[in-house]
């Protein structure tokens, strides 16, 4: 969480959207240093790429640190993924020896919370040579990538991360990430007869169309949910192909010949199976044919299991489930929220519509969330937030909870009760405690990827 150090009164945010834009400019620039190139001491130097020697060199040792397969992964990332920027790619070199020290980058993502779209920015490919470790390297990049989340209004800072290394940035579990079942190849051999009713090809850029159209329909079944554009399928579809983290994408097409589904078969992943790592909403008895084409597929390719990395309540997952597959639970993104008063003001839409199925319809008062660093107030009219004001240092507040676990309230991952739980500085007043439930209630969020 970042502390701005605002002194006493801070000026208040309302609906007008150039009013709220000064105020978060201005608690952007407080402490904000240049971001071009930064000289650390000991003859190193921070700084973003720029050139094709940078995207060279950052091959190179992400290949070294991560995998020869990085690589690739690193230049498709740089070069022909629509999102690619070469100055979100930040590392430390020594000087005098033009080596890699350390070096992380920015993928952005689009998020749909329910009508609002939110701007994600992932940390990604993290890493240290080896003879430069122990010496606050990842600090320093940390805190350069926290100066480009502010410049840029990233709303969210997300991580696919080792467990626990990142709280000490101020991030916090908050959104499910890697959810597998394990199907056993036997558990669908005798249904392989139900395939003659659907076939299964490789989709080109042709199909395009119909998988925008299936994605969308799956994503709209969720509250939280990656938005994918024409660019980034063509991607998938082509450059990414040939890295790490691709997989074959199949459409599903019934005996009419129409496409009534796609599945994802990842070329890389946890464990020895096969992994089918993303699927669109189908009817269930395509689905059962998928489940046995996937089994006869793994069988194929000499793999001894399948394996589901699909959102709970997947029609794959539940009739996987009900012929004995394992659920093996999973883990989670790590969420930061860069700045709390600019997602909570943007997520003014979410509330009212909330607060209007809710007791609280057509609510008026005041709800003053006090994150132990800053105190925000939220002054609601006729059911609408329309004040987000800054409160003095040290003010109570209805509704008290340590920063990091803004995220995981506010993305519907865990509840205030449940939040209290683990954490004692959990709390608030009863009223506050009731429309906060109302406010941020349990979401259905799962992350497809874009590269």
């Amino acid at each position: 969480m970042q502390e701005y150090g605002t002194g006493s009164v801070e000026c208040q945010i309302n609906r007008d959207e150039g009013t709220f834009s000064a105020y978060v400019t201005m608690r952007r620039m407080v402490g904000k240093s240049s971001i071009s190139e930064q000289p650390l001491g000991d003859g190193l130097l921070l700084r973003s790429a720029r050139s094709s020697a940078d995207i060279e060199r950052l091959m190179a040792f992400n290949a070294s640190i991560h995998g020869p397969g990085l690589a690739a992964l690193t230049h498709a990332l740089m070069v022909e993924h629509p999102q690619a920027r070469l100055d979100y790619w930040l590392f430390i070199e020594d000087v005098a020896t033009q080596r890699v020290a350390a070096s992380l980058c920015l993928l952005p993502w689009t998020l749909r919370y329910g009508v609002v779209q939110l701007r994600a920015a992932e940390m990604g490919i993290v890493g240290t040579a080896e003879d430069f470790r122990r010496r606050g390297l990842v600090k320093a990049l940390n805190k350069r990538f926290n100066e480009v989340l502010l410049r840029d209004s990233f709303d969210l800072s997300i991580i696919q991360g080792i467990p626990y290394f990142y709280r000490q940035f101020g991030y916090e579990y908050a959104m499910p990430l890697e959810l597998w079942c394990r199907v056993e190849l036997h558990q669908f051999r005798a249904l392989a007869e139900n395939e003659r009713t659907f076939s299964v090809r490789r989709a080109s850029d042709a199909d395009l169309p119909q998988l925008e159209r299936l994605y969308n329909e799956a994503a709209l079944s969720l509250d939280i949910a990656t938005v994918r554009d024409t660019a980034t399928w063509r991607y998938l579809l082509g450059a990414g192909l040939t890295t790490e983290t691709g997989g074959e994408t199949l459409l599903v097409i019934a005996a009419n010949g129409h496409a009534v589904g796609y599945v994802r078969v990842m070329a890389h992943g946890f464990g020895d199976g096969l992994i089918c790592g993303e699927a669109s909403l189908m009817p269930a008895e395509a689905a059962l044919a998928v489940l046995a084409w996937l089994c006869d597929l793994a069988r194929e390719r000499g793999k001894l299991y399948l394996r589901l990395n699909l959102p709970p309540g997947h029609v794959l997952n539940m009739l996987a489930l009900h012929h004995g597959a394992h659920d093996g639970g999973g883990y989670a993104w790590q969420i930061k929220v860069p700045d709390a008063a600019a997602l909570l003001h943007k997520l003014a839409p979410l509330f009212a519509q909330r607060l209007q199925a809710s007791a609280f319809a057509g609510w008026q008062g005041t709800l003053a969330v006090n994150l132990y660093q800053e105190t925000l107030a939220l002054h609601f009219e006729a059911g609408l937030l329309t004040q987000l004001e800054a409160l003095l240092p040290g003010t109570w507040g209805d509704l008290r909870l340590p920063p990091q676990l803004l995220a995981p309230l506010a993305l519907g991952w865990r509840s205030l009760a449940e939040l209290k739980y683990a954490f004692p500085d959990v709390n608030g007043a009863a009223m506050a405690w009731s429309l906060a439930n109302v406010l941020f209630p349990p979401q259905r969020a799962f992350l497809y990827g874009i590269y």
